[in-house]
């Protein structure tokens, strides 16, 4: 069907809005959203909306979308568990390892959404990725703690880009208190996992004789002539036995 064709019939079906009856009705949401729907459930529709085509077909999409919406659970704290101590006026990352309970994929665009509590100067939402049923991903939200001590709590959960907020809710419950030790675990932990570079080995100095010129010798294994203006290289034990043996004999002379 053209596009011009299909705007028209759309035109015509949505100008039976109007009308009051009811067999009409039934008969336009059926063809509307699909006969799949019985006449029973489009009159059921049709009358929690009070026999408004328009509400009755909002009403059913919105009944449909709430049963195929994307899942998500939560597997476990990875850091700051429920009522940890936090110092006040604290950075810190709080992380959770979710799971994709549903049949399908996550659909593109959902995200996690700030539903309630304290906001801790966090994001209003964080981006997730299109997880594939079954697998489980770690999900970070970067906070501050409040100045004042106390119980403090957020909830947050999976929004789609429709707005249907959907799968588990999920909390951070810190407790701020000056003798938590969060702060200094949490930067150690992020230094210990830093890579230290102690940059390229050196490389070996040309003017480094070799064994082979120590001792003498050609590469094949040759004696090598010495040449009269070249100086005599010597072993560190050939310089020292001779000074050790003359020390030895001072000493018996003493």
């Amino acid at each position: 069907m053209a596009e011009g064709d299909l705007e028209q019939e759309l035109l015509t079906r949505f100008s039976c809005m109007g009308t009051s009856d009811r067999e009409v009705l039934i008969n336009e949401l059926q063809s509307l959203v699909g006969v799949h729907l019985s006449r029973e459930a489009c009159a059921f529709f049709l009358e929690m909306s009070n026999w408004n085509l328009q509400s009755a077909i909002g009403a059913y999409f919105d009944y449909y979308n709430a049963n195929s919406l994307p899942e998500l659970s939560l597997v476990r704290d990875i850091t700051i568990g429920e009522g940890e101590a936090v110092p006040r006026g604290t950075v810190f990352t709080k992380t959770w390892r979710v799971k994709n309970t549903g049949p399908e994929p996550w659909p593109g665009g959902v995200y996690l959404s700030f539903r309630g509590g304290d906001r801790l100067e966090g994001p209003s939402i964080v981006p997730l990725p299109a997880l594939q049923a079954g697998c489980e991903v770690d999900v970070e939200l970067r906070l501050r703690s409040p100045e004042q001590p106390g119980l403090y709590q957020s909830q947050w959960q999976m929004c789609t880009m429709a707005g249907n907020m959907c799968g588990e809710v999920i909390w951070v419950i810190i407790n701020v208190d000056d003798s938590g030790i969060m702060d200094l675990t949490q930067q150690m932990s992020t230094f210990s996992t830093q890579e230290v570079s102690w940059g390229p080995a050196p490389s070996p100095s040309p003017y480094l004789p070799s064994d082979l010129e120590l001792r003498g010798l050609h590469s094949d294994g040759s004696v090598r002539a010495r040449d009269s203006e070249e100086p005599a290289l010597h072993s560190d034990l050939e310089v020292l036995a001779p000074v050790a043996h003359k020390s030895s004999l001072d000493d018996m002379q003493l």
